[in-house]
């Protein structure tokens, strides 16, 4: 028989990344993002095809540990890492985001 508890979503159980940029005079938004995008990997790959333009800060969150923290730093890092890991320069928004964490991208 079946269980009638419901299951939560993959994403429950896992760490949530979320982008706060700033659109100018259009103002500061947390961007509007699919679940299955909302991973690491996913939002790294984002950043570098330059789905982001002036990020603030990004958010990390996980309803199942019951953490929320800012992930700026460990994103930055990431992107950084995996522009050199594929031999890519850094354009835009990535530049900008590695640049204000303060990380050489040499």
């Amino acid at each position: 028989m079946p269980s009638i508890v419901p299951t939560p979503p993959e994403w429950h159980s896992s760490t949530v990344y979320i982008v706060f940029e700033d659109f100018g005079a259009l103002g500061r938004v947390y961007r509007e993002t699919d679940e299955r995008g909302a991973d690491l990997t996913g939002l790294v790959d984002d950043i570098i095809a330059g789905e982001y333009r002036h990020i603030v800060h990004i958010l990390a969150f996980n309803l199942a540990a019951g953490w929320a923290r800012d992930a700026t730093l460990e994103v930055a890092r990431a992107v950084a890492e995996e522009c050199r890991r594929r031999g890519r320069d850094l354009k835009d928004g990535a530049r900008e985001l590695v640049e204000a964490a303060g990380i050489a991208n040499g």
